[in-house]
């Protein structure tokens, strides 16, 4: 037969078999759309570089398949979580606060009982109104049984038993050290509590215990601020203000006035004004001050064609 000779005409349906073909002669022209399906497949053929991109979806995903080694650090935000989780941070931070809250309602507690109990004993002086008690009897007491004690002495009916039963002496009165508390009952049923002078000190204030309305007026210094304060060369109480104004300064004008009007006025017009504008083109001098406002003067440089600016100005000086 002479060389090609046999056309596709010459071949009859299912004639040529698979080892009638060549290896790697079958090209992507030669498949159909669609023909390659599943079972054209091997396993694990199918790697990262044949998958276009964006073409893995949630649909492709198998439930539980997505585990902590696919997630890159940080990309999980408050978006992702549930609504689950976040009741669960709520209750969780609501009954760690109350925990706190609890636990620092404890320690202030045991603080106040550790501050109100003494190793020594104090003497406390009752005048007694029953029948058949005179005068003014002296007895030791613990600062428990005082404690005990300022309940009962509410209770007028109920006065005279206790009284009798926590060991009252009239022989021999107790040696009375000087006190730190001393109760004093000017009637049955009503009793006040005086602290000596210069008895609470440091470690009897709780944390966050003084505020402003504990303060005198003119109690804090210099001395006791953990800042520097603005001091002035006199050391008079100083104020400062600061702020910022725009302007505009027309082509056909060199200069233009910029009125600085203070929120909290100086006792006097001796005070220290300094200001700068946004653009070296522009220069700023003092016109006039009083002791509510400034009159500022901005001026254009030579070369400079800018119409329009940012005067920023500090002002600090003697107030009320």
């Amino acid at each position: 037969m002479a060389d090609k000779s046999v056309q596709s005409r010459h071949i009859q349906d299912g004639t040529i078999l698979a080892d009638h073909i060549q290896e790697r002669s079958i090209r992507t022209t030669h498949l159909e759309e669609e023909a390659v399906s599943g079972v054209h497949l091997q396993n694990g053929s199918v790697t990262s570089a044949k998958l276009a991109d964006g073409s893995v979806n949630g649909s492709k995903l198998s439930e539980q398949s997505i585990t902590s080694n696919h997630l890159n650090a940080g990309i999980v935000g408050p978006a992702h979580l549930s609504q689950e989780i976040w009741n669960a941070i709520r209750q969780f931070s609501g009954e760690t606060l109350e925990q706190l809250a609890a636990i620092k309602r404890q320690e202030a507690l045991l603080q106040a009982d550790s501050e109100a109990v003494q190793p020594s004993q104090q003497a406390m002086v009752v005048p007694l109104t029953g029948a058949g008690l005179e005068g003014t009897q002296i007895h030791q007491t613990s600062n428990q049984e005082l404690g005990e004690q300022q309940e009962q002495a509410s209770q007028t009916d109920q006065l005279e038993e206790p009284l009798a039963a926590a060991s009252l002496t009239t022989e021999e009165p107790a040696q009375v050290q000087e006190p730190q508390l001393e109760l004093l009952q000017e009637n049955v049923g009503t009793t006040e509590f005086k602290l000596s002078e210069q008895s609470v000190t440091q470690e009897h204030l709780c944390d966050e215990a003084v505020g402003s309305s504990q303060l005198q007026s003119g109690a804090v210094q210099a001395k006791h601020l953990a800042f520097q304060p603005v001091r002035s060369v006199s050391r008079q109480p100083v104020v400062q203000q600061f702020g910022m104004e725009a302007f505009i300064l027309p082509e056909d004008e060199e200069c233009v006035e910029v009125s600085v009007a203070f929120e909290e006025s100086f006792i006097s017009e001796h005070y220290v004004i300094v200001a700068m504008c946004n653009d070296r083109g522009f220069q700023v001098s003092l016109l006039s001050q009083s002791e509510d406002e400034a009159v500022l003067e901005v001026s254009r440089t030579a070369g400079s064609t800018y119409t329009y600016g940012l005067l920023s100005w500090i002002a600090a000086g003697p107030s009320v």
